[in-house]
């Protein structure tokens, strides 16, 4: 039976008292499956556009991606192309704060599912690969994407346990916009508590107060508890450090 939905005069058609649950079942698994090219409205694309604090930096900030990608992994995403009042001419979303480093690992992620650094470009006047990393977790929170934030936390510990770095340079961004409790900084503490020999001495511009106040009662518990500085390095329970996945 056909029926005038709210405010709109137009017609909807009434489901019929026949269907199935099975139909219905398989309807819901086809909204949650992951989005693919043999699916309508490939021809739909939007624009992202990364605005990086330091423009200079940057050379590439508009990116292209199906919108039926960036919509399913995103409801902030979809929420703004949905929206009736944004020009479909004009499907632009401004990503602040966000290096072109950061934008491109984000496309990669919504394609593949994958977070792979080596795949992008490092240049001695911008910001470290493994910035990126840190900027991309902080990127997937503002877009609501809690798949791609754990996995950001995978690949951070996975550079730590190959003898990369921690991304101290961005210790001072995480101390300033997010508490004590926020999962990426409590990562970047317990690395930090790894061992950093003396990069505290040679860099300490790079290591917010707040955070050595942090590391020291960090530090004095798993010394109480027995627990090394190796013990620290060897033992990351990733777990401790995701968010809730829908």
């Amino acid at each position: 039976m056909a029926t005038a939905s709210s405010g709109s005069g137009a017609l909807t058609q009434s489901p019929s008292p026949s269907t199935s649950t099975a139909d219905t079942s398989t309807n819901n698994e086809d909204v949650n499956r992951d989005p693919n090219f043999s699916g309508r409205n490939m021809d739909e694309v939007v624009t992202l556009i990364a605005e990086p604090h330091h423009r200079e930096l940057d050379t590439k900030n508009k990116f292209i991606v199906h919108k039926s990608f960036a919509c399913h992994y995103s409801p902030v995403l979809k929420d703004f192309f949905d929206n009736e009042n944004v020009d479909r001419r004009l499907r632009k979303y401004h990503l602040r704060g966000t290096s072109s480093n950061t934008a491109q690992l984000l496309l990669q992620w919504i394609y593949t599912q994958k977070v792979d650094i080596g795949k992008i470009a490092e240049r001695p006047e911008g910001e470290a690969k493994s910035q990126s990393l840190v900027f991309l977790w902080v990127l997937a929170e503002n877009l609501q994407i809690p798949r791609l934030q754990n996995a950001v936390i995978r690949e951070l510990q996975a550079l730590r346990d190959r003898g990369e770095p921690v991304p101290t340079l961005s210790l001072k961004h995480v101390y300033e916009n997010f508490p004590r409790a926020n999962p990426l900084r409590r990562l970047l503490l317990h690395q930090c508590a790894g061992g950093l020999s003396k990069w505290y001495t040679d860099n300490p511009e790079q290591f917010p107060k707040d955070m050595l106040l942090e590391l020291t009662v960090y530090l004095s518990k798993a010394v109480q508890s027995g627990t090394s500085a190796k013990d620290l390095r060897e033992n990351t329970n990733l777990s401790d450090y995701f968010v809730p996945e829908a």
